[in-house]
């Protein structure tokens, strides 16, 4: 399903091919009428103006590209496996899980809620809307051990 998500071409970047493609027709266009000598204030200005046009549109495509890197089985598999090594004393490890993982966590006094990075862009949800959510509707009930005893805590911090 992911693959497939990903094969998706995005709308955004055959658009800015596009305009890209006709910039470089207009600046072609300004540059043969400037070999035939007709040059006036409106040419320069729109020389200028196409040219800051053609490189800000090639650094949209640049970034487009850069956001829809495709992750391959083996891709996952390499970024997942830089964890497996690591150990979970080590508070610069604990704190590069929770950074890579969690997007936030807010302490009650009978609850913990924990907010995951789940995708590209993390938000954070502010305390008064995790107040008013459902969120403590989906928790498992009181007594279960939803989460293994290989949390993440150096012994300094207690629940």
């Amino acid at each position: 399903m992911l693959m497939d998500l990903q094969e998706r071409e995005d709308t955004a970047l055959p658009l800015l091919r596009k305009e890209l493609e006709d910039t470089e027709k207009g600046l072609k266009n300004i540059a043969d009428a400037i070999q035939q000598g007709i040059i006036t204030n409106t040419t320069k200005q729109r020389l200028e103006e196409l040219e800051a046009l053609k490189s800000d549109i090639e650094v949209k495509i640049l970034q487009t590209e850069l956001q829809q890197t495709i992750l391959t089985e083996e891709k996952i598999i390499f970024w997942i496996n830089r964890f497996k090594g690591g150990n979970v004393a080590d508070i610069a490890y604990q704190r590069a899980i929770i950074d890579i993982f969690v997007n936030a966590i807010y302490l009650y006094d009978d609850k913990i809620v924990l907010t995951y990075n789940f995708k590209s862009d993390s938000r954070t949800i502010s305390l008064a809307k995790v107040e008013i959510s459902d969120l403590s509707q989906t928790a498992p009930p009181i007594g279960t051990n939803a989460n293994s005893p290989r949390c993440f805590s150096s012994g300094r911090y207690s629940l």
